[in-house]
Protein backbone atom coordinates (compact mmCIF):
# COMPACT_ATOMS: atom_id res chain seq x y z
CA UNK A 1 0.00 0.00 0.00
CA UNK A 2 1.34 3.43 -0.92
CA UNK A 3 2.14 6.04 1.70
CA UNK A 4 -0.07 9.12 1.98
CA UNK A 5 0.53 11.80 4.63
CA UNK A 6 -2.37 12.97 6.72
CA UNK A 7 -4.03 16.26 5.98
CA UNK A 8 -6.74 18.38 7.49
CA UNK A 9 -9.01 21.02 6.05
CA UNK A 10 -11.19 23.85 7.23
CA UNK A 11 -12.91 26.85 5.74
CA UNK A 12 -13.93 30.44 6.25
CA UNK A 13 -16.45 32.38 4.18
CA UNK A 14 -13.76 33.18 1.62
CA UNK A 15 -11.10 30.47 1.89
CA UNK A 16 -10.46 26.75 2.20
CA UNK A 17 -7.30 25.86 4.11
CA UNK A 18 -5.62 22.48 3.64
CA UNK A 19 -2.72 21.53 5.92
CA UNK A 20 -0.61 18.57 4.79
CA UNK A 21 1.55 16.88 7.45
CA UNK A 22 4.82 16.83 5.53
CA UNK A 23 8.04 18.88 5.71
CA UNK A 24 8.94 21.30 2.91
CA UNK A 25 11.98 19.33 1.77
CA UNK A 26 9.79 16.29 1.06
CA UNK A 27 7.38 18.09 -1.30
CA UNK A 28 8.55 17.81 -4.92
CA UNK A 29 5.66 19.65 -6.60
CA UNK A 30 2.23 21.11 -6.00
CA UNK A 31 -0.34 22.43 -8.44
CA UNK A 32 -3.96 23.57 -8.52
CA UNK A 33 -6.49 24.44 -11.24
CA UNK A 34 -9.48 26.84 -11.27
CA UNK A 35 -11.81 23.82 -11.45
CA UNK A 36 -10.57 22.73 -8.02
CA UNK A 37 -8.08 19.99 -8.83
CA UNK A 38 -5.21 19.83 -6.36
CA UNK A 39 -2.03 17.81 -6.73
CA UNK A 40 0.75 17.45 -4.14
CA UNK A 41 3.61 15.02 -4.80
CA UNK A 42 6.75 14.16 -2.91
CA UNK A 43 8.78 11.55 -1.12
CA UNK A 44 9.30 10.97 2.60
CA UNK A 45 12.46 9.01 3.51
CA UNK A 46 11.63 5.64 5.00
CA UNK A 47 7.98 5.88 3.93
CA UNK A 48 8.18 6.35 0.18
CA UNK A 49 6.65 8.42 -2.58
CA UNK A 50 3.25 10.02 -2.09
CA UNK A 51 0.61 11.69 -4.23
CA UNK A 52 -2.38 13.60 -2.94
CA UNK A 53 -4.98 14.32 -5.62
CA UNK A 54 -8.11 16.20 -4.64
CA UNK A 55 -11.21 17.06 -6.67
CA UNK A 56 -12.50 19.98 -4.62
CA UNK A 57 -16.15 20.61 -3.81
CA UNK A 58 -16.07 24.02 -5.54
CA UNK A 59 -14.07 26.20 -7.89
CA UNK A 60 -11.16 28.34 -6.69
CA UNK A 61 -9.38 31.54 -7.75
CA UNK A 62 -5.93 30.15 -8.58
CA UNK A 63 -4.21 33.54 -8.81
CA UNK A 64 -5.15 34.29 -5.18
CA UNK A 65 -4.12 30.91 -3.74
CA UNK A 66 -1.06 30.69 -1.49
CA UNK A 67 1.23 27.94 -0.24
CA UNK A 68 3.12 28.38 3.01
CA UNK A 69 5.52 25.94 4.60
CA UNK A 70 5.45 25.78 8.37
CA UNK A 71 7.59 23.83 10.87
CA UNK A 72 6.33 20.36 9.88
CA UNK A 73 3.57 21.04 7.43
CA UNK A 74 2.51 22.59 4.16
CA UNK A 75 -0.48 24.93 4.31
CA UNK A 76 -2.48 25.62 1.14
CA UNK A 77 -4.83 28.61 1.36
CA UNK A 78 -7.34 28.50 -1.47
CA UNK A 79 -9.64 31.41 -2.31
CA UNK A 80 -13.18 30.26 -3.09
CA UNK A 81 -14.60 31.32 -6.44
CA UNK A 82 -17.97 32.01 -4.80
CA UNK A 83 -17.45 33.82 -1.51
CA UNK A 84 -19.82 33.15 1.37
CA UNK A 85 -20.77 29.63 0.22
CA UNK A 86 -20.10 26.90 2.76
CA UNK A 87 -18.64 23.74 1.25
CA UNK A 88 -20.35 20.58 2.51
CA UNK A 89 -17.12 18.60 2.16
CA UNK A 90 -13.59 19.10 0.89
CA UNK A 91 -14.17 17.07 -2.25
CA UNK A 92 -17.10 16.57 -4.61
CA UNK A 93 -19.86 14.23 -3.33
CA UNK A 94 -18.88 11.34 -5.65
CA UNK A 95 -15.32 11.20 -4.24
CA UNK A 96 -14.94 8.88 -1.22
CA UNK A 97 -13.39 10.53 1.83
CA UNK A 98 -9.86 9.15 2.42
CA UNK A 99 -8.85 7.98 5.89
CA UNK A 100 -6.05 10.59 5.91
CA UNK A 101 -8.55 13.49 5.64
CA UNK A 102 -9.53 15.15 8.92
CA UNK A 103 -11.39 18.35 9.82
CA UNK A 104 -9.36 21.38 10.92
CA UNK A 105 -11.27 23.02 13.74
CA UNK A 106 -8.96 26.05 13.66
CA UNK A 107 -10.75 27.22 10.51
CA UNK A 108 -14.51 27.27 10.84
CA UNK A 109 -17.09 29.26 8.91
CA UNK A 110 -18.79 31.88 11.01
Amino acid sequence: MAYCPGYKWGQTDSHVIITVDVNEEFVKQHDFTPEGNILVEGEVPGKGMFTIQLDLFGDIKVTLCKVQFKARSMQIKLTKQTLGVKWQSLQKPHVPKPAQEKPDFDFLSK
